[in-house]
């Protein structure tokens, strides 16, 4: 018969690694029976929050809630030979090895090939990870065995707000040093991010969507909606993997994704080729944003020749996050000066950032006229709204001058030479002239 620990109530429990779990666990009979590895199928269903709720009822997910310690996996830190527990009982690493979230990098959880891929360094078996907005802003930091698995979870949840992640590595599944990671994340922050304190935003990321139907008739209607909705928002992400919606949800009204490991031996071959085409198609840049120098990515697309020049579909990367533009190059741009065509979408996008203007657009939505349209314009737009930085990023990238001799750019200009409509400010005896009831003096 195999010993049972019992653990007071009110304390995490402890994974065998250290802590009080491995004082235990060296009080154990030298030969006792220990619990078997779990199979793949079993650490599949363990992976955070992948299983949905009516079989993670009565048992801990993964995506703990933040006062919850993450579960180990059965059998994951079990010994294998006489003195592991000795092993097990080794003092925890030291507070001062726990890294500053401010010093760990970004990375996109959609990566530039559209998939889902974090890279965890080998021998990795636990992970603290922290999840931030398109502007990089902290949302929720969980605990996961599965970092891929959990990073597809939290994207199907909320793709308004899963942008990027930052992660720290455990060799084994120490809970004491997990939930020390977090909590020294939140004092560095300041506190709890929004999605760890606020009971709305937990639920938001630790449970299925909830698609808001008022009847039980209209539940699975109203989740095949919902989990259309969350699809659309995935796939403007650029995220090309498939998400398939847990068919015993959307009986209930709710939608979450099922979870999917590993990435298939096709689809990592296909990755790996698109990588290597989009560094070759890749062009470096920098430019001064705020007085100091940040590097910029652009990848060319696709090219269309065009009667006055040539039309770019391009991707600009800047802060870890990629968008695409179209964009308009007429040949007076290129031809007279003997540059490059792709020189002043270069020089566009470096002002683009250097003005700090939005980069994307919500689909849907009409554009206000005094925005620019960053997502698909003309060189000749650019220079109409930022004459003087566009000419002297474009003087300086191309190490020539533009408007040398002073001539006037080869746009139409439209200019205001008469007030009319609600411009018109009118006494009544020139309005009354105007209209022709009166003659003027």
């Amino acid at each position: 018969m195999v010993p049972s620990l019992r653990i007071p109530a009110g304390r995490p429990r402890l994974a065998a690694g250290g802590g009080a779990a491995a004082a235990a666990a060296a009080a154990l009979p030298r030969r006792c029976c220990l619990p078997p590895r779990a199979s793949p199928a079993q650490q599949l269903r363990m992976a955070p929050c992948a299983s949905p709720p009516a079989q993670q009822r009565g048992r801990i997910c993964r995506v703990a809630a933040p006062d919850a310690a993450p579960e180990a996996a059965d059998g994951a830190a079990a010994v294998a030979a006489e003195g592991a527990a000795e092993e097990a009982a080794a003092p925890a690493a030291p507070a001062a090895a726990i890294p500053k979230i401010a010093d760990l990098d970004a990375f996109p959880i959609v990566d530039g090939q559209g998939l889902v891929n974090p890279l965890v360094p080998a021998g990795s078996c636990a992970h603290v990870f922290a999840i931030l907005d398109v502007k990089l802003k902290l949302q929720y930091i969980g605990f996961s065995s599965g970092l891929r698995i959990s990073l597809r979870t939290l994207l199907g949840r909320r793709p308004d707000k899963a942008y990027y992640f930052k992660a720290h590595h455990l060799p084994v599944v120490d809970q004491e040093a997990m939930v020390a990671v977090r909590e020294a994340w939140y004092e560095e922050c300041g506190g709890a991010p929004p999605g760890n304190k606020l009971a709305l935003e937990r639920e938001q990321w630790q449970q299925p969507v909830d698609s808001g139907a008022i009847s039980v008739r209209g539940k699975r209607g109203a989740a095949e909606d919902k989990a259309r909705e969350l699809l659309a928002l995935i796939r403007n992400r650029g995220c090309t993997e498939p998400f398939t919606p847990a068919p015993e949800l959307l009986d209930e009204g709710l939608v979450d994704f099922l979870a999917v490991s590993a990435l298939s031996e096709e689809q990592l071959a296909t990755a790996r080729e698109a990588a290597a085409k989009a560094a070759k198609e890749s062009r470096s840049c920098s430019v001064l944003i705020d007085g100091q120098p940040k590097h910029f990515t652009v990848r060319f697309l696709s090219s269309l020749q065009t009667n006055g020049g040539v039309m770019y579909d391009v991707g600009l990367t800047y802060a870890n996050e990629e968008t695409k533009h179209r964009v308009i190059v007429g040949r007076e741009y290129y031809e007279p000066e003997g540059i490059a065509p792709e020189l002043p979408v270069e020089a566009a996008l470096a002002v683009i950032l250097q003005k700090k203007l939005p980069r994307t657009r919500t689909p849907g939505t009409v554009l206000p006229s005094s925005q620019f349209p960053a997502t698909y314009f003309s060189i000749g737009g650019v220079e109409q709204w930022f004459p003087e930085d566009f000419v002297a990023i474009m003087d300086d990238m191309s190490g020539k001058r533009l408007r040398a001799n002073g001539e006037e750019p080869d746009y139409w200009r439209f200019n205001r030479i008469n007030d009319y409509g609600p411009m018109r400010r009118e006494d009544p005896a020139s309005l009354s002239v105007a209209l022709g009831l009166l003659r003027p003096m």
